[in-house]
């Protein structure tokens, strides 16, 4: 049976186990994927075990023509009695497979397996169980360190390139020492790898601190912004409402327009530059953003995704910043709303007051006239009045008295629309009446009542 063939046999598709009739001499063989017993009851209890990331790991690592789902840890023996033979066979199938899964590349050939490694130096040669000193060699202990924990494809080209120097094909010759150097040199690899880690670790937080550094300069410069815009807008309202004050208190302004629409205005260009600040500090925010995430990229070819999560401490101190800096962001953009909201209110407030005042003075200049325009026929009528009272109680007033005290109530009466042809009539009576009425005015006196009754009698 060729070494292909064996190899196939032991595949993860059959469940291997045997019985070996009981003799003088019972026997034993156990590994991780097949038993061979005498005693029914171990065979019964028997269970395969094996890793299926193991075997994945190999897969991403080792470009192979078929993959053979084996594993060199199939082979190791964990329990044996009176085995003989098939122990050497076992370990140098385990070698074998070692071998197989640290190369760079393995193809199957009709009866053995040609393997090709490439380190400082380029190996490639046909193999088969035969070979000398294979079920010796350290391949198995060098496939177990390489593939435990991490950095698997650091180990890989480290392994390569030793075993390059040392004829990988003389398994006789990888032995422990070979094995040792291996050791030995990924621990002086490590110790280099660190120094390049902290010399890494202090550039990254260099210029973490310098990003931040620029994020907080772009956020003071929104702060600021923010200030002048706060600035421009107390001092504009506070001239406005300096200028009020001298003018005496009158809002007058706002209600002929000037200044409602240069307010107004005021706000609008104030609430454009707000934003403008706004949209300056979030394309500054993004830029350093991308800046960032190229910066972290330019570490991928040299440190692993794990190493870079650690160097840049998961992003913390970065996150942390822009975190900062959107809250900071959103309070002044709500407090300008709030100041906004307020300044709209004020301006209405003024504007109504403002209103309000204009219909006032148009409402008490007429009145000012019309009390003037009063006070005058008060005066006036109080004077018809004494001379009215300056007539004798008589059946009859002459033609001439007539005509005077018509010609009087003409002159008083012509501002209401009044007048006196001839006689008094009730139109005329009711509105002197009023008049008296509205002016606390009363008409007494013996003359006034006779001269209404003449008047009223006459024809």
């Amino acid at each position: 049976m060729s070494l292909v063939d064996k190899l196939n046999y032991f595949n993860l598709d059959k469940v291997i186990g045997y019985y070996i009739a009981a003799s003088s001499n019972p026997k034993l063989l156990k590994t991780k994927r097949f038993i061979i017993s005498s005693d029914l009851e171990k065979l019964s209890e028997f269970e395969v075990s094996y890793n299926e990331d193991s075997i994945k790991k190999v897969f991403e690592n080792v470009g192979m023509g078929r993959k053979i789902r084996i594993l060199p840890e199939f082979f190791k023996i964990l329990d044996e009695e009176n085995a003989g033979m098939l122990t050497k066979l076992l370990d140098s199938l385990r070698n074998i497979l070692s071998l197989m899964y640290i190369a760079d590349r393995y193809v199957e050939e009709k009866s053995c397996i040609e393997i090709s490694l490439e380190g400082f130096q380029f190996h490639k040669q046909q193999i088969n169980e035969t070979s000398e000193g294979i079920e010796s060699s350290s391949y198995y202990n060098i496939y177990l360190w390489v593939y435990e924990n991490n950095n698997i494809v650091d180990k890989l080209g480290l392994v390569r390139n030793i075993l390059s120097y040392n004829s990988p094909f003389e398994f006789k010759g990888i032995d422990k020492s070979v094995y040792n150097t291996i050791i030995s040199n990924y621990k002086l690899y490590l110790r280099k790898n660190v120094e390049k880690y902290l010399e890494a670790k202090d550039k990254v937080v260099q210029n973490s601190l310098e990003m931040s550094t620029s994020l907080t300069q772009v956020l003071d410069q929104f702060v600021e912004e923010f200030k002048k815009i706060v600035f421009f807008l107390s001092t504009f309202f506070m001239t406005a409402f300096i200028m009020i004050a001298i003018a005496g208190g009158k809002l007058r302004g706002f209600a002929n327009g000037d200044l409602l629409i240069l307010s107004c205005g005021v706000i609008v260009l104030s609430f454009i530059y707000f934003i403008f600040a706004i949209s300056s500090f979030n394309s500054k925010k993004k830029k350093l953003e991308g800046e960032y995430e190229d910066f972290k990229k330019g570490y991928e070819d040299i440190f692993d995704k794990h190493d870079i999560k650690n160097i840049f401490s998961e992003d913390k101190i970065f996150n942390r910043n822009i975190k900062y800096s959107k809250k900071i962001r959103k309070r002044i953009a709500g407090f300008s709303t709030i100041i906004l909201i307020v300044l709209i209110g004020v301006i209405f407030l003024i504007r109504r007051t403002s209103s309000t005042e204009i219909v006032r003075e148009n409402e008490v200049v007429p009145k000012i006239e019309e009390e003037k325009q009063i006070s005058k026929v008060s005066v006036e009528m109080n004077v018809l009045f004494g001379k009215l009272n300056n007539f004798l109680p008589q059946d009859k007033l002459t033609i001439d008295e007539i005509k005077e005290v018509q010609s009087l109530l003409n002159t008083i009466l012509k501002d209401t629309n009044l007048a006196i042809d001839g006689k008094i009539g009730p139109q005329s009576e009711t509105a002197i009446k009023r008049y008296e009425r509205d002016n606390n005015l009363e008409i007494t006196g013996k003359a006034t009542f006779a001269l209404y009754e003449r008047l009223k009698g006459e024809k």
